[in-house]
């Protein structure tokens, strides 16, 4: 009878060791031999340009841009840059939809962040905005500093082959908003919400400067930022008071 259940117990742990090995091998197949396969590359943000885009004419630039998908057209009224011809007239701002998603380490040599078009016959104080078949194209571009971005405004012929131009640059202005990056893309015409700003670009901004305009405004990776004129405004008063002998910094005798 002891050796009837010995045997018995033997048998039992025998088939424990079978299933438990049957597990072990279902839960990790043996790999001997089998390539690894690398991560999944992480893909740049629709819109990021190649080197050299700057030297590309407009029907190679617009093919970049039709990559991109656009947010709806915000429209607003600018000041007229030559107050004798009028007083205002209408343009409208995009977003890239990947706005969001473009930072400081993915921009590479330049991303396209917004999306600007004069809807009048009449240039703007503020951006240079011209009259004509064309569109502009706000690309960002990352400081060697690692300060905040600088923008470019290039103008770019709505057909054929003209080249490309830049008609404006300045701080790409980071709102210091809260990131909120599962939020859809926006652009308009505003500065940043006036109670937060951070600095006098930002201050000046939300102030509405060139005419009395609020900048272009857009989602960002950190939250939303201006493409500020008012650094090109500062910048435009110092050489002034440099150009008279004067210091805006140092008290006069």
């Amino acid at each position: 009878m002891k050796t009837g259940r010995t045997a018995l117990i033997g048998l039992l742990c025998i088939s424990a060791a079978l299933v438990a090995c049957g597990k072990k091998d279902e839960a990790a197949p043996d790999t001997t031999g089998v390539a690894e396969i690398p991560a999944a590359a992480v893909a740049p943000p629709r819109g990021t340009l190649p080197d050299g885009w700057a030297s590309k004419n407009s029907e190679e630039f617009r093919a970049y841009a039709d990559s991109v998908a656009w947010t709806e057209p915000v429209a607003g009224e600018r000041t007229c840059a030559d107050p004798t011809k009028c007083k205002k007239v209408q343009a409208t701002i995009s977003a890239n939809s990947d706005a969001r998603t473009i930072t400081k380490n993915n921009a590479g040599v330049g991303a396209l962040m917004a999306r600007m078009e004069l809807k009048g016959p009449y240039e703007t104080a503020m951006y240079n905005l011209k009259p004509g078949a064309f569109k502009y194209y706000v690309v960002v571009i990352p400081s060697a500093s690692g300060g905040d971005m600088s923008w470019k405004l290039i103008q770019v012929a709505d057909a054929g082959k003209a080249a490309i131009s830049e008609i404006a640059n300045g701080t790409f202005a980071d709102c210091k908003h809260a990131a909120n990056p599962g939020a859809p893309a926006k652009a308009d015409w505003r500065g940043c919400d006036a109670t937060r700003v951070q600095s006098a670009v930002q201050s000046r901004d939300s102030g509405g400067s060139g005419g009395g305009d609020q900048p272009g405004w857009v989602s960002c990776s950190e939250g939303c930022c201006t493409i500020s004129v008012a650094q090109i405004a500062l910048g435009k008063a110092g050489a002034l008071y440099a150009a008279s002998g004067s210091n805006p910094g140092k008290k006069q005798n």
